[in-house]
Formats: structure tokens, sequence, C-alpha cells
């Protein structure tokens, strides 16, 4: 077979198995964050913090952090059913390495296969974009559903 005709990767994506902090309950947990942990830094951390408070979720209690450091590729809907969550928060994650092929935009609310997902830049650049946080509260409104229009 002539491999040259295809203008695809064939990609390996990781086991969950690999991803999923087994001692981590997901009993509580209604939300999915992707990050790159590496580059949360205190600051960031609370923003993140900010942000979930904002929408009326508790951080870290009722998320699940998968950090995108640590694997360059897996399948998120295997993770959403393994974990029973609907709802992934992205921050500065493509969706090619989540196993999904989709063009995207930042800020923009989306769902596949009933399940909700959001995607963001990274933290670090959400604390100095203040453009980019009005972008982001808009879209978590909607996300989450909110009612109000301030952010608290």
């Amino acid at each position: 077979m002539n491999n040259t005709n295809f203008a695809f990767d064939i990609v390996a994506f990781n086991s969950i198995e690999n991803i999923l902090n087994k001692s981590e309950s997901s009993n509580l947990k209604s939300l999915i964050i992707v990050l790159d942990k590496t580059a949360l830094t205190k600051e960031s951390e609370l923003l993140l913090s900010k942000i979930l408070k904002a929408v009326n979720h508790n951080y870290p209690e009722q998320t699940y952090i998968i950090d995108s450091s640590n694997f360059k590729q897996f399948k998120i809907l295997e993770v959403f059913k393994k974990t029973g969550i609907h709802k992934l928060l992205a921050f500065g994650v493509n969706p090619i390495n989540l196993g999904l092929n989709l063009s995207f935009k930042y800020y923009s609310c989306f769902e596949v296969l009933n399940y909700n997902l959001l995607f963001s830049e990274p933290l670090k650049d959400l604390a100095i974009k203040d453009n980019s946080k009005k972008m982001l509260w808009s879209s978590l409104k909607n996300f989450f559903e909110l009612k109000t229009t301030d952010a608290s």
C-alpha cells in the first residue's frame, strides 16, 4: 500500500487509565478542566479559582483537573464516559489533542454528543488580557446557564 497519498497524521492516543487519578473520587465532580499544570502559577491558580467561584463552582472540590503537559493526546470522550462528567473547560488546549477533530474558536460554547465544551486561552494569557476575560465571562454565563449578568 502506498502511504504517500494520505494527508493526515496517524496518532496513538494515551490510555485514559494513565490519565485518570484512581485515588480521586469523581462523585462530587461536575466539570473537567484541562490545562498545562507546569504553567500554573499562584496567580493563575487564583484566577482559575475566581473564575469558577463566579459560576458557583467549587475549585478544586467540583473539578477534575487533567494536566495536558503529561499527555500529548488522549481521547476526552473516553474520559467523559469513565467519569460521567458532561462539561469540559480547556485552557490553552487544542481539541485535536483531546481526540476531537473540531474546528473551534476560543470562547465559543459547543456540544458534541451531549457533552458541553468550552475552550479558552491559557490562564497566563487571560491574566493580562482584559478583553479575553470579558469574552470568557460571557461564554461562561452561557456554558453554566447563569441568569445573572454580574461577575461576583
